[in-house]
């Protein structure tokens, strides 16, 4: 499940010069894609919409948006992510990369931009619990994860000014106990905090705490979840305080 003003400012990644695995030329129409996230609706329309490669790994995500669409593509080399480009309107604006060690997401390399890339570092169940974005080859900011079991309990965000890491904000997330799809896609990391409990959590997320540096809340997302018959978030209504979005999630 996800945030759909969240889906609405995806964040992109990059373009490594790399070989592709040969199924990724395969088309949704020649594979079985069953109980894969094809599609976010809002009033019957689509505000996003997946395609998949052969192996059912994510090919391209739509995002559309009062007239706009923004195309995340994703390339793959040995089965794991290595590329993804952002498009709006057609235009590239973002393009990133993705390096691996032992089969871990070591580094995201942000192409165009001189010494820029994020770091990860794991704790001792095979999960990143910091990631550090250098811009320059410089420490900017600094993200930490704790985890409850396999799901993404507690983020926080540091910015850094001189030698300190000062904390800006921590956001606190609960879970139901069904399947995310959003985990199925195995897109290793993302930014966006929210976004990133998605991709490595393997429940959804029923409600969303956000504390600024002072550890005030600012922010106190529910999540309302009704579910198919394969027990997968079908419908959600997300309410934060006076204000509340309904969409559906549809599938192959």
């Amino acid at each position: 499940m996800k945030k759909l003003t969240l889906l609405l400012l995806i964040f992109g990644l990059v373009l490594i010069s790399c070989k592709k695995d040969k199924s990724e030329d395969d088309t949704n129409e020649n594979q079985d894609l069953t109980g894969l996230i094809k599609a976010v609706e809002m009033n019957g329309s689509p505000i996003v919409e997946f395609s998949y490669y052969g192996n059912r790994k994510l090919k391209t995500k739509k995002i559309y948006q009062q007239g706009s669409q923004m195309t995340i593509e994703y390339e793959y080399t040995d089965n794991k992510l290595s590329s993804q480009t952002e498009k709006y309107n057609g235009n590239i604006i973002a393009q990133y990369g993705f390096e691996y060690n032992n089969n871990r997401l070591t580094r995201v390399i942000i192409m165009g931009a001189t010494n820029t890339y994020w770091e990860m570092q794991y704790n001792t169940d095979g999960k990143i619990d910091t990631a550090i974005e250098y811009i320059s080859g410089g420490e900017s900011i600094k993200h930490t994860f704790t985890y409850s079991g396999q799901n993404l309990v507690e983020a926080y965000k540091f910015n850094r000014f001189g030698s300190i890491w000062e904390l800006q904000s921590r956001m606190v997330f609960e879970y139901d106990s069904e399947r995310n799809p959003y985990f199925d896609l195995n897109i290793p990391f993302s930014e966006i905090l929210d976004e990133f409990a998605d991709f490595v959590s393997p429940n959804n997320f029923n409600r969303v705490k956000k504390y600024d540096q002072n550890n005030t809340l600012i922010d106190d997302t529910q999540y309302n979840i009704s579910y198919n018959a394969d027990n997968y978030p079908s419908h959600i209504e997300e309410v934060s305080g006076s204000s509340q979005l309904a969409y559906d999630l549809i599938y192959y």
